[in-house]
């Protein structure tokens, strides 16, 4: 799959438009595209492994250990910091049960939530309830009585499903363990179930590694090593504090970038900053170039989709630099700039670019606005 996707996405490919300038990023797409589709449906798949009434050959470990998945839906609020004006994270107590809220400053604004419910929706969709949003408002509200927060102060919202583990359908999602566990059927099937995003190294370590075991016991061969993750940097992890400082500094003396500015992208892209310093002194176009009403730069648009794998504006917005999530309905505005951006990266028509921003203006308005109203 990534070996695939890498010519989509990747600059340095012999096949990619840059280094083939007969070849268009949609030609590439359609040449991968059976492929990527059949991964898509393989994931689809794996999505719906989430639900035990869905596929009975992968619950059939759950079972016998006496234990189902019970989703459970979280939904998220992100508020301007000019509203709610913290300095740290913050949590605080329910005074209706025993559970917290939690107030976390996060680029520029303030995440608040969240939810904790049974869910038995749309597995693939999860989407905010008007009555949810106004459960967060109201908690927080009760902590900072003076700011009367309301619907108007939301910039955004969006909701995620934890995969909890249970046993007694009668107690309280929030009383249900966010631990992992991994199970075995009898025709040697290995799943994983529950855990937190945070925790997903440690997850798929412990699944390689009985995997691993498993497969050097049945074939009697020598031992199969096991995962490496715990030695394995991620991407854009290799800098230390005085390579970041440095890198700081370049971008302000030499691409002429503000301090937040180059903070920012230093914080957020690591050792991959040296990638955005590249797209920054090509002389064909001006990358540094800021995005209408935020403090992000056009070559990180350009980053996402030579290194990240973007193709959509959705792509790029949304699960790349969040910006969907940072600015809200805003991005209405500058998706225009993003797809001529894009167009030109990638090889996009007007009638492409018309398509991208509406296909963008639905999902956003689906998934992320209030009440799913833009």
């Amino acid at each position: 799959m990534l070996a695939a996707e890498s010519k989509v996405a990747t600059s340095d490919s012999t096949d990619s438009p840059k280094n083939n300038p007969n070849r268009s990023w949609n030609q590439i797409v359609e040449q991968v595209s059976p492929f990527l589709q059949s991964v898509n449906q393989r994931l689809i798949q794996q999505a719906n492994d989430f639900d035990p009434k869905i596929v009975p050959y992968a619950q059939s470990a759950l079972n016998g250990s006496g234990k189902h998945l019970r989703p459970s839906k979280g939904v998220h609020l992100v508020i301007s910091a000019e509203r709610l004006k913290v300095s740290s994270a913050l949590l605080i107590p329910s005074l209706h049960d025993h559970r917290f809220y939690f107030v976390v400053p996060w680029e520029g604004g303030m995440i608040i939530g969240t939810t904790d419910t049974d869910y038995s929706g749309d597995l693939n969709n999860p989407k905010t309830e008007a009555t949810e949003v106004t459960e967060i408002l109201n908690a927080i509200n009760s902590f900072f009585p003076a700011l009367r927060l309301n619907t108007s102060d939301v910039v955004s919202t969006f909701a995620g499903l934890r995969p909890l583990i249970n046993t007694n359908s009668h107690n309280s999602p929030k009383d249900i363990s966010r631990g992992e566990a991994i199970f075995e059927s009898n025709d040697g099937l290995i799943s994983i179930a529950g855990g937190k995003l945070t925790t997903y190294r440690r997850m798929a370590e412990r699944t390689v590694d009985l995997a691993a075991k498993r497969l050097t016991e049945k074939h009697e061969k020598s031992a199969i090593p096991p995962s490496t993750t715990a030695a394995t940097i991620l991407s854009g992890g290799s800098y230390t504090q005085s390579d970041s400082q440095q890198a700081i500094r370049r971008l302000i003396e030499y691409k002429k970038l503000s301090v937040n500015i180059a903070t920012r992208l230093t914080r957020t892209y690591g050792s991959n900053v040296e990638q955005i310093e590249a797209i920054l002194a090509e002389k064909k176009h001006d990358y540094s170039a800021i995005i209408p009403g935020t403090d992000f730069i056009a070559a990180e648009i350009i980053y996402a989709v030579r290194f990240q794998m973007a193709i959509t504006i959705s792509d790029v917005l949304i699960r790349r630099t969040r910006l969907a999530v940072i600015t809200g309905k805003r991005s209405l505005e500058y998706v225009q700039f993003i797809a001529e951006l894009m167009g030109h990266e990638i090889g996009w028509d007007a009638a492409e670019q018309v398509q991208q921003v509406n296909q963008y203006r639905v999902q956003f308005e689906s998934e992320y606005s209030v009440y799913g109203e833009v």
